[in-house]
């Protein structure tokens, strides 16, 4: 048996294990809790113990005992300075071309606002599973206006801050017949709905 530990999200979405990998801030707590709110079940968040032997349908993940029914999620990302007046500004795409209103150029600074989240205690314990074999892998890349937003960032190379772990867990879903896709991540693009419906996809694919 492999075993490697990944920097990502797990969910059970419609029975289908959903291993959402991205850059820190992408959102992807933000994404697993509207998921769950929804009624999806969470696995892990942060980091995901993935374990692969040859006689799995899938590789299966768990979560870390340590982060067990746990969430940290962050309240704000980014917000907008000034270097010469020292203003700050609420991040927008739109004010940052504008600039501040003195006339200087403005510049992004990440913030570290999180709360930690026991889901047990806000959703109840059936909004948790222990374990759950992966069959998608979902890599979210900040898009556009997005605070993370990297152009330089390929769709085909690791997105997560593990990715020597990230290409072995893409590579044993493909070789199970899993899935691999590539989601934008852009201000107002509805991820949950977008996750769930390739959830349900995967579902009626394996059906037929």
């Amino acid at each position: 048996m492999e075993r490697v530990v990944v920097h990502g999200t797990l969910m059970d979405v419609f029975g289908v294990g959903v291993l959402l990998v991205g850059p820190r801030g992408v959102g992807k707590s933000e994404t697993a809790l509207e998921l769950i709110r929804r009624g999806h079940r969470l696995v892990s968040d942060d980091a995901v113990i993935v374990e692969c032997d040859d006689s799995y349908e899938y590789p299966v993940g768990r979560p870390p005992e340590n982060l067990a029914g746990k969430m940290e999620i962050r309240l704000a990302l980014a917000e907008l300075y000034c270097p010469e007046c020292g203003r700050v500004y609420t991040f927008s795409a739109l004010k940052m071309k504008e600039g501040c209103d003195c006339g200087g150029d403005l510049k992004l600074r990440p913030i570290q606002d999180k709360i930690a989240v026991d889901v047990a205690e806000l959703y109840g314990i059936r909004a948790l599973r222990s374990r759950k074999g992966i069959g998608v892998v979902i890599k979210m890349i900040p898009g556009p206006h997005h605070p993370h937003h990297d152009p330089s960032m390929r769709p085909d190379e690791p997105v997560s801050s593990t990715p020597s772990e990230e290409e072995k867990v893409v590579k044993w879903v493909k070789e199970r017949d899993g899935r691999v896709f590539h989601l934008d991540v852009v201000p107002g693009r509805d991820t949950a709905t977008l996750i769930e419906t390739v959830a349900l996809q995967e579902s009626l694919r394996r059906r037929r």
